[in-house]
């Protein structure tokens, strides 16, 4: 298991990385079931924007407000588009007043090169170690894979990967850290019995040697 080594939920919080295709219909049923696991009332969820700031972020949040109210969940945003946005203390800290983390797809570069070694990033690590839920689409899911997941957990996220036709590539590419494909309105999520598959399709743990192919509702095993 991914995670066997020690209980990814002892150190930090809830950690969820979703394949793409955020806030649609075909979502409903895995965002049902993160809600479920914050176990609150009325959460309250923070959008935060940055990759898609080159991709009409006002959409983006236009579209996960409406989509979570209609789940029952309140939502706030966190602007932040910049460099210096990320190292504002006032907008960063509203980070730390939410159930749930939200970061939506758009530039995976663009989103690390804003908030990599940033007030912000602090913040979300933070967020983490208190125990808040911390979810990235696409280029989230490419963040946080490539910045919040340490040994034993780590591993390279590949979303989108209903779309990706060279599986045996990655097999050669793999090192130690393996590679694990994830389709869109699906996500791979932290357990207390470790990493999840909940969602449309499945997903692919690549290693130098395999390619394991898990089903939504299965415990992800190396």
């Amino acid at each position: 298991m991914i995670s066997g080594r020690r209980n990814i939920r002892k150190s930090v919080g809830f950690i969820g990385l979703i394949g793409g295709d955020e806030f649609r219909d075909n979502c409903i049923l895995m965002d049902k079931w993160i809600l479920q696991e914050i176990a609150q009332e009325s959460p309250l969820i923070a959008i935060l924007p940055t990759a898609a700031t080159h991709q009409k972020p006002e959409l983006a949040i236009s579209n996960g407000s409406n989509y979570f109210s209609n789940l029952g969940a309140r939502v706030i945003t966190i602007p932040v588009y910049t460099k210096e946005d990320a190292n504002t203390t006032s907008l960063a800290d509203k980070i730390l007043t939410a159930d749930l983390i939200y970061i939506v797809g758009g530039d995976p570069q663009y989103l690390s090169d804003v908030l990599g070694d940033s007030y912000c990033e602090k913040i979300l690590f933070d967020a983490l170690r208190s125990g808040k839920a911390v979810v990235g689409s696409s280029a989230g899911a490419m963040y946080l894979g490539n910045n919040f997941l340490l040994p034993p957990d780590q591993f390279t996220p590949i979303p989108h990967f209903e779309n990706y036709t060279k599986t045996d590539e990655l097999i050669d590419l793999c090192t130690d850290i393996p590679f694990v494909g994830i389709g869109s309105a699906t996500g791979v999520f932290s357990t207390p019995k470790g990493w999840i598959v909940i969602g449309e399709k499945d997903v692919h743990l690549i290693t130098e040697t395999s390619d394991k192919v898990f089903l939504p509702n299965d415990l992800i095993i190396k």
